[in-house]
């Protein structure tokens, strides 16, 4: 008995149709997450990386702004 026919008989063919079918899943879900999300929550996330914390901006300017006075004494 050759390895071809084991592997004919063994019907694999299923298995590519198992990971087509969880394709399509995943793609429609995507589609219908970008289709369904409204537009403003678009326009804020947008502008996420262009924003800065402002706890971050504060807790760095006061520690910017105690190294120069201890350098400048």
């Amino acid at each position: 008995m050759k390895l071809s026919d084991i592997m004919s008989a063994a019907d694999l063919a299923i298995y590519a149709e198992i990971g087509l079918v969880c394709f399509l899943v995943a793609f429609l879900a995507v589609v219908a997450k970008v289709s369904l999300t409204k537009s403003t929550s678009y326009q804020e996330m947008q502008s996420m990386p262009l924003r800065d914390a402002p706890e971050m901006c504060a807790s760095a300017s006061i520690v910017r702004s105690e190294s120069i006075k201890e350098g400048q004494s």
